[in-house]
Formats: C-alpha cells, sequence, structure tokens
C-alpha cells in the first residue's frame, strides 16, 4: 500500500495507461490488477473495513499520508474552532512563507522492550495533532489490519517502508534504507525478469536487459569496475522462492562476433531454460547450463538451493 498518487505512478513506470478512465475506473483497474507481484491498496476509505487482503500474508506500505499543514489547521478550526475554552496554537510562516512543522521525537514501541526513538515533523497544538495522528500514523495502521492480525491463525509479516512509529504496530527491527534497498544488480535483475523474462550478464547484455538501471555501457563497466559482477552475489540477494526460479545458462547469439557469456533465466525446469532463452534474445549459436564438472557452476548451484540446471552442455535447438 502507499498514497494513491504513488500506486498510479508504479502502474504508468509498468506501462498501463490510464488516459480514457475516469478516476473511478483507473481506481478499480488498480485494486483488481496484480502488479510486481503484489495486489495494490492506497491510504484513506479504500482501506476501510474491507477483509479482501485477510489471508494474505505480507503488507508492505510505502511511504505515509501526510495532510499539508493548512489542511491539518483547517480541520482543527472545523472541529475546535469555535468552542469554549480553546485556544488552538497555529503554525506561524517562516520568513519565506511556508508553513514548516517543528520536528519532535516520537518513541518507537519496539517487541523487545528496548528503546528507540525517530524525529518527526509534528503539530505543536495537542488537537490538531490528534487530527495529524488520525490522518497519518493511523492510516498506516489502518492498512496493516487489512490483514486481520488480531485473528490471524498463522504468523504473518509487516514491512513499513518509512521511519514512523505507529501507535499499537510492535517493532522487531530497525532497517536502514540502504539496507532494505536490493543492490543495484538485483534491481537490474528484477526490471528484466519483468521486462524479458532473463537476464545477460555481459556489459552489453546489462544495458540492453536492464537499461532503467545501466543505460550505458560506461554505467556497466565503471559498476563492473568498482564492486564487481558476481553471480552468486546477486542470487544471494534474491528472496528464496525467486532464487528457486532462476536457471544460470551460457548462451552465444547467433552473431558476428558474439561471444559466450552467462545469463540468467526465469523458468520451472532447466530444458525450458534453454528453449526461452532463445525466445527471449532470438537464434543462438549454443547455450547450455552448468555442467557436472563446472565448478564455479557448483557455487552457484548452492546459491540456488541444490537445483542444478543440465548435466552435459545441450544444444538450444535440440
Amino acid at each position: 500500500g502507499a498514497s494513491r498518487k504513488i500506486v498510479l505512478r508504479f502502474f504508468e513506470d509498468a506501462g498501463h495507461d490510464f488516459g480514457g478512465l475516469s478516476d473511478d475506473e483507473a481506481s478499480r483497474f488498480m485494486l483488481e490488477t496484480p502488479l510486481h507481484g503484489a495486489h495494490w491498496l492506497w491510504f484513506g476509505g479504500r482501506s476501510l473495513g474491507t477483509n479482501r487482503y485477510r489471508d494474505f500474508s505480507t503488507v508492505i506500505v510505502i511511504g505515509r499520508e501526510e495532510l499539508p499543514v493548512e489542511a491539518l489547521e483547517d480541520r482543527g478550526r472545523a472541529l475546535w474552532g469555535d468552542r469554549a475554552g480553546v485556544d488552538l496554537e497555529f503554525v506561524v510562516p517562516g520568513e519565506d512563507g511556508a508553513l514548516r512543522l517543528p520536528d519532535r521525537e516520537v518513541l518507537y514501541e519496539m517487541s523487545d522492550g528496548s528503546a528507540a526513538a525517530v524525529r518527526l515533523p509534528c503539530h505543536p497544538d495537542p488537537l490538531i495533532r490528534r487530527v495529524q495522528l488520525q490522518t497519518r500514523e493511523l492510516a498506516t495502521r489502518q492498512l496493516v489490519e487489512r490483514l486481520r492480525l488480531a485473528r490471524s491463525e498463522t504468523r504473518k509479516r509487516v514491512i513499513l517502508g518509512c521511519n514512523m512509529p505507529v501507535p499499537g504496530l510492535p517493532v522487531d527491527e530497525l532497517v536502514s534504507w540502504e539496507a532494505f534497498c536490493p543492490t543495484r544488480l538485483a534491481a537490474a535483475l528484477n526490471d528484466a525478469l519483468l521486462e524479458r523474462g532473463g537476464m545477460r550478464l555481459s556489459d552489453i547484455g546489462l544495458v540492453e536487459d536492464a537499461s532503467k538501471v545501466f543505460p550505458t555501457l560506461g554505467a556497466v563497466k565503471s559498476y563492473r569496475k568498482r564492486e564487481g559482477v558476481d553471480t552468486c552475489a546477486i542470487l544471494g540477494a534474491l528472496s528464496p522462492r525467486l532464487r528457486g526460479q532462476l536457471h544460470l545458462v551460457q548462451l552465444q547469439e547467433d552473431r558476428p562476433y558474439a561471444r559466450l557469456c552467462k545469463a540468467l533465466v526465469l523458468a520451472e525446469s532447466a530444458r525450458e531454460a534453454l528453449c526461452s532463452a532463445e525466445t527471449v534474445w532470438g537464434p543462438l549459436k549454443q547455450c547450455f547450463g552448468a555442467g557436472k564438472d563446472d565448478k564455479r557452476g557448483a557455487r552457484v548451484d548452492a546459491v540456488l538451493g541444490g537445483h542444478r540446471i543440465g548435466t552435459p552442455p545441450v544444444s538450444s535447438s535440440s
């Protein structure tokens, strides 16, 4: 889940065009269409009262809903502005005329009882802060509650892509954004699998198969020089489920001066991987999986959880 604007951006980046649809039609499409292996929802009324997601095992919340200061204070005025004895405190504009909330230390509720806190922009007026709590922190909790955690018979996972503490949601682990994000190569592989079903690990292969991450040969060569392109490291950064569906193959395209290169292919079996390679990259002079005596392949095979692709070299056309 995320804000509707962010969800819409994800769908548009994936190639969906909502130009001829009304807002309701676009919303219905996004709610009913899985994207990147997930079902999408956003803050607000759409996340209230639905049991549609109660059997899901994981919820990932991206960002948070943050109302503008003017909107928060307008709601405060509407609720308490004419109440006797209430003197609301409003944020004073800065020299540039902008309204900025002061930062305040907010405690996390850690599941192990340890102490941790973060500084967040919070409205200084206690009553308007209650409005902010309802529309910001508790909006995130409403998304999480779609899993029906209180009545679940199985353990579920909650990932909050935001540093905001949420009342009533104990935190097991605080993770930095850098540690949470995939490596550059893992991100390239994810893009390539979604777009094509595989990724070559040569310089030109990375540019052609994952151009959003590696737009030029210079970008690939610079990264290879700094970090290296190690198959085991790529696979180790992925989920076990995805690793189990990936196959390492060696292939040579049927074109002048083409060299043998490694590629990762998404497939149900080794034979399907060999066939898919030719579908993805066109005619091949040769294509085979890791053989018995390929010790480097065996190390990759260990990362893959013992899933071997092929034994002797096999032609892609056989």
